[in-house]
């Protein structure tokens, strides 16, 4: 008999809180400058969005993982 995972959802959405969070400021660490237009180019829009749409890509995975995962131990 498979368990019932409680409380999966809540931490689910808490994990995305947090990375968002840290997504955030691992950009800001990437991009320290202040004016980011000079320091970096006109290219740094998209090498932001591209840097940005990596993480998600890459912490969309993992986060399915996890749910694939409790969805099998919940059945």
């Amino acid at each position: 008999m498979a368990r019932k995972i409680s409380g999966a959802t809540a931490k689910v959405e808490r994990l995305e809180r947090a990375w968002i969070l840290y997504r955030d400021t691992y950009l800001a660490a990437m991009f320290p400058a202040d004016d980011k237009q000079v320091a970096y180019g006109t290219e740094f829009p998209m090498d932001f969005d591209l840097l940005r749409a990596d993480l998600t890509r890459e912490q969309t995975k993992k986060v399915n993982e996890l749910i694939k995962q409790y969805n099998e131990e919940g059945q």
